[in-house]
């Protein structure tokens, strides 16, 4: 096992449940839906939003971990030749509250994410954060948005 398998949140494994994914919108096919968003799922299926959003930046993913838990980073990975270029993290212990990493002048950090379907691209954040609640918002992208992830726990 990799020592970044070792440190995965729980989303590829199915630890996290099918039910603490969401989206801010879903596709109506089911291979599509915010648990399809799994890193390395199977083939055909992946976080697809609605295909009236496919070129909205602002559409994201969510993870519930359960339990505050100390996060360091993301993996991300796209599929079928799409994938997110750009994106920001928002946390916390509810989805009323989260708020977005900043750097140190207080701007919202951009992570710099994919640049093909199917390479693992790991951000590390700049401090452990401990949540419940971990979010990626899409900024840009490359041909639509398609989106596959985990956490980093260590």
């Amino acid at each position: 096992m990799s020592s970044e398998e070792l440190c995965l949140a729980g989303v590829k494994s199915g630890k996290v449940r099918d039910d603490e994914m969401t989206a801010s919108s879903i596709h109506p096919h089911s291979n599509y839906a915010p648990h399809e968003g799994r890193l390395d799922g199977e083939s055909g299926r992946y976080w697809l939003p609605h295909p009236s959003k496919y070129w909205t930046p602002g559409e994201w993913l969510q993870v519930d971990l359960r339990t505050p838990t100390t996060v360091t980073g993301v993996v991300t990975q796209g599929a079928a030749g799409l994938w997110v270029t750009s994106f920001k993290i928002s946390f916390g212990n509810s989805t009323n509250q989260l708020q977005v990493i900043q750097d140190v002048d207080g701007n919202d950090m951009i992570f710099q994410g994919n640049t093909d379907s199917d390479t693992h691209v790991q951000n590390i954040f700049p401090n452990p954060i401990k949540a419940k609640y971990f979010r990626l918002i899409v900024v840009t992208f490359n041909r639509g948005i398609v989106l596959r992830l985990d956490y980093l726990t260590c």
